[in-house]
């Protein structure tokens, strides 16, 4: 039985020993282990079936882990973002410092690594408590919609993993935001999230090339590559004024209300709720044997571009 615990000391103890645990950020739920266990690396990605060139995402509470991690010095640009956004829901693709003896399953071998630092009280704690960073892939089964809330991870790994830290429902529901930094003249977003791209343009006074939807041999970071956040529904994404047929066999979320008898319905208040009520929709959809569910195309900007990034990838566009 998975050991569900709002102890610190506790979950930490585990990973200590060498086991996987969940534990609440304020994007998802993540799935850590400590960077230097290579065993416990591989359980991260048996228990959730992931590919092995899917790169994790590395987990700091202190810029002195950076130093340790990445090549320095660092651009100007990429020292800038770490200022205005750290900490917080923005991972940063940063060369990997030559020197570490770093397990190639964490970074598929790449020269680079993803790096970010979390805005979670809890989840920093949990980093400290360990004494060293953590690799976090999202709480769910590949592909599965990502957990907002310690059900969810229950529901993917029960009795699968040691330990779940039991924290609120996240603040933003969707992962955060990937960028490229490998060349600090050209940034480039791997993957939309919690972060707006306009607000980091600003920051850098830069424009940002979206990569998101390149489907690379070899990813640089989660969410490039690999079929990612569908439910067992078929998601339809569309227009405030699409007809839709059989409603009643269907679920609908946005931001528009509609006269359609749906099934099952989420009105969002507006696009952070829209994000934060995501992917628990999906679950519930799963839970009801929903077979089709129609999302709203939300605006293309803000988090707005997020949740349709989510859309079209968890629709396998």
């Amino acid at each position: 039985m998975t050991l569900i615990t709002e102890s610190i000391s506790q979950a930490a103890e585990f990973l200590i020993n060498g086991q996987i645990i969940a534990f609440p950020t304020e994007t998802v739920y993540g799935l850590g282990a400590c960077i230097h266990d290579e065993n416990a690396i591989q359980n991260i990605f048996i228990a959730k079936g992931r590919p092995s060139d899917n790169p994790l995402i590395m987990h700091i509470a202190d810029l002195a882990d950076l130093n340790y991690l990445v090549e320095q010095p660092l651009h100007s640009n990429i020292t800038s973002l770490i200022e205005a956004f750290w900490p917080g829901p923005l991972t940063l693709i940063l060369p990997l410092n030559k020197n570490l003896k770093l397990s190639p399953i964490i970074n598929a071998g790449l020269n680079s690594i993803a790096v970010r630092m979390p805005a979670h009280q809890a989840a920093l704690n949990l980093i400290k408590a360990v004494k060293s960073p953590l690799v976090a892939p999202s709480a769910n089964l590949s592909g599965k919609p990502s957990p907002t809330n310690y059900l969810h991870v229950l529901q993917d790994f029960n009795n699968i993993i040691a330990c779940i830290l039991k924290g609120e429902i996240t603040e933003y529901g969707l992962e955060s935001t990937i960028i490229n930094c490998l060349n600090p003249d050209n940034f480039q977003l791997l993957r939309a999230g919690a972060l707006d791209i306009e607000k980091i343009q600003k920051i850098i006074q830069l424009e940002i090339k979206n990569n998101s939807f390149n489907q690379e041999s070899q990813p640089l970071s989660p969410g490039m590559k690999y079929k990612h956040y569908s439910p067992k529904a078929e998601i339809t994404i569309i227009n405030s004024n699409t007809q839709i047929i059989n409603p009643q066999e269907s679920a609908y979320i946005g931001l528009t209300e509609r006269l359609e008898n749906f099934k099952k319905v989420y009105l969002a208040n507006n696009s952070l709720d829209y994000a934060q009520n995501l992917f628990a929709f999906f679950r519930a959809c799963d839970e009801e044997n929903i077979k089709t569910i129609y999302a709203q195309r939300p605006e293309s900007e803000g988090i707005g571009f997020a949740i349709l990034e989510r859309l079209i990838k968890a629709s396998g566009g």
